[in-house]
């Protein structure tokens, strides 16, 4: 992905995704609308082409300059947001980072999958990517980059629209009805190159496709000159709770070589990361048969 991509990315997000926010969320009496209007202003940044001056985030958020001094001046405080050198305009600190980390080190699923997707990368020598459901998109958790010099390159946290992409597809082909619904019957599909595919009944063709071979395939539906494939990852009850896949760009692969070469091993990454959930899920519940069966034995 090149510059102009991201750039061009980067500036229709706001316009083509409209997740909801935190201040959006329903209410109750835990709910405490300050905390969520502070986080509010730092997910501001997950769309920004750079700093942004007080004017530009609460003109991005919908409020006004006064309402949202004071989360930014909290953050500033508190050290999530700082001040860029020289002049007015602000950025997340390396604290939000941080943040990422506790994620990283917290998450079970990036750590079980970790083996797998080194022995997948090492296999096929191309970017290798593990991105789960978050709202109507996917957001990438844990990334090994291509051997080659020319890749698709994306950053970890980095989200993408689940109804144009190969994981979005791969996920929601082993999701209820309902999930799917909440993403394809919105009001309107945004195009982000004149391949995306924006008919919820097409896409959902795809979707049945992808259920009755395993995995999912998209060219240039989200970036000019990027193909992926993905294979989901399912929990215990044959729920997707994620998916793997593989990002190569045209110049060197088509979507043919794709199916007959990464498939079949993206299938078997995506089922041996799968079993690993399922061995937690049969270990949690172990303690409850030992529990059952116990007093029968000490009869």
């Amino acid at each position: 992905m090149d510059s102009d991509q991201k750039k061009s990315l980067t500036e229709d997000e706001p316009k083509a995704r409209k997740a909801a926010s935190a201040t959006t969320a329903p209410r109750d009496v835990l709910f405490v609308a300050s905390l969520a209007k502070g986080f509010d202003v730092l997910e501001t940044f997950a769309d920004a082409p750079g700093p942004l001056l007080l004017g530009e985030i609460a003109e991005r958020l919908g409020q006004n300059r006064s309402s949202v001094q004071r989360s930014v001046y909290t953050l500033l405080q508190i050290g999530y947001l700082e001040q860029e050198e020289g002049s007015r305009r602000l950025r997340p600190s390396t604290r939000c980072l941080e943040m990422a980390h506790m994620f990283m080190r917290c998450d079970t699923l990036v750590d079980r999958a970790w083996p797998f997707l080194v022995d997948c990368n090492g296999r096929c020598k191309e970017t290798v990517n593990l991105s789960q459901l978050i709202q109507s998109d996917i957001i990438l958790v844990s990334r090994l980059p291509s051997r080659h010099p020319v890749s698709v390159k994306m950053n970890l946290g980095a989200r993408a629209p689940a109804f144009c992409t190969a994981p979005g597809r791969a996920i929601l082909a082993f999701r209820p009805e309902d999930d799917v619904a909440a993403i394809l019957d919105r009001e309107v599909l945004p195009p982000f190159t004149p391949f995306t595919e924006t008919d919820p009944a097409i896409i959902r063709n795809r979707l049945d496709e992808a259920r009755q071979s395993g995995f999912a395939i998209q060219s240039e539906e989200l970036t000019r000159g990027d193909i992926s494939i993905a294979a989901p990852v399912l929990s215990a009850d044959g729920l997707a709770i994620a998916a793997v896949n593989v990002s190569v760009p045209t110049s060197r692969w088509t979507a043919e070589r794709l199916r007959e070469e990464i498939a079949p091993l993206i299938q078997e990454t995506a089922q041996a990361i799968s079993l690993t959930s399922r061995d937690r899920a049969t270990i949690r519940r172990r303690p409850e048969t030992f529990r059952t069966s116990s007093p029968k034995a000490s009869s």
